[in-house]
């Protein structure tokens, strides 16, 4: 991870090595949470003694789980999966073994699966393990992956979907999962892109919030996300690990899942949805998508 801030001194950057960083004062407080930026590489990392710890449980709540049963969130999530699932096979894998790290309750599984793959998945949530169980009949192995892991070295595809921004030590976690490739083996992440257009707006109006001291700052970066991306500090992360070819595309994240949630656990309004509606209208449009998917291939 990040070195920790030692008798108030910070230390290196952990994509390019910097120590020129800055704390960033427009965002939302969090006690102890200080948001940081490289200004070198553009890296944007929470700084904290304590980070938020989740238990790997707590995401699959009965809400979640109804939400990832959705039609419709179901097949946006297929729509986008197939889509990079065709760019990955364009590159000829050297063996159609692929596995999902982090796979949640199956549906990259089964994504992939259909599309031609053997899969296998790792998940450290057990609820999770049991409803891909329930609900496409595949059985993740629990746990996190590691070096020391018992899963095979030599898989011909490797995913991480919204996993990265979340790990103590990115560096780390791309090697472990470089470790668990064929060479030649196709890698692909997604995670938030720092470097997109709206949340360089976002930020830009919460500057002039601060300064006007009018209105509360918007929440785009949680402490639960440990990291976010720019390309350039991915580039460097993946360039480091072993990995070529690098390809960064502009996404967006699931409409309907964010929808979802809104309605059902923050339990807007008919007023407050429409508002929403509109809002995830105006997201659609490619210029203000505000995630990055990355494919790569072991060096």
């Amino acid at each position: 991870m990040i070195d920790e801030m030692k008798s108030g001194q910070q230390t290196k950057c952990t994509v390019c090595g910097s120590a020129n960083s800055r704390q960033l004062d427009f965002t939302p407080s969090y006690g102890n949470y200080n948001l940081m930026e490289c200004r070198d590489c553009g890296l944007r990392y929470i700084l904290s003694d304590k980070f938020e710890t989740l238990d790997d449980d707590s995401y699959w709540d009965e809400v979640n789980r109804q939400i990832y049963a959705m039609p419709g969130v179901l097949q946006e999530f297929k729509k986008k999966q197939f889509k990079y699932l065709n760019k990955i096979i364009k590159l000829s894998p050297p063996n159609n073994r692929f596995l999902d790290v982090g796979c949640g309750n199956g549906i990259f599984l089964n994504n992939a699966k259909l599309k031609g793959f053997d899969v296998t998945g790792i998940e450290p949530s057990s609820i999770a393990v049991d409803l891909c169980r329930q609900q496409y009949g595949y059985s993740p192995v629990l746990g996190y992956l590691d070096l020391d892991s018992d899963l095979p070295r030599d898989f011909g595809a490797l995913s991480a979907w919204d996993v990265i921004e979340h790990v103590a030590d990115p560096k780390d976690f791309l090697k472990i999962c470089h470790g668990h490739l064929a060479p030649g083996g196709v890698f692909i992440l997604e995670t938030p892109d720092e470097s997109s257009w709206v949340r360089k707006l976002i930020n830009g109006i919460d500057v002039i919030k601060k300064v006007l001291k009018i209105g509360a700052a918007s929440n785009i970066y949680y402490p639960s996300h440990r990291y976010y991306f720019t390309h350039k500090a991915m580039n460097i992360l993946l360039i480091n690990a072993g990995f070529t070819h690098i390809k960064i595309y502009k996404e967006h994240t699931i409409y309907s899942k964010a929808i979802a949630k809104n309605r059902l656990y923050r339990k807007f309004s008919g007023l407050q949805m429409i508002k929403y509606h509109i809002v995830y209208f105006i997201l659609r449009t490619p210029f203000l998508w505000n995630k990055q998917v990355v494919i790569c291939v072991k060096k």
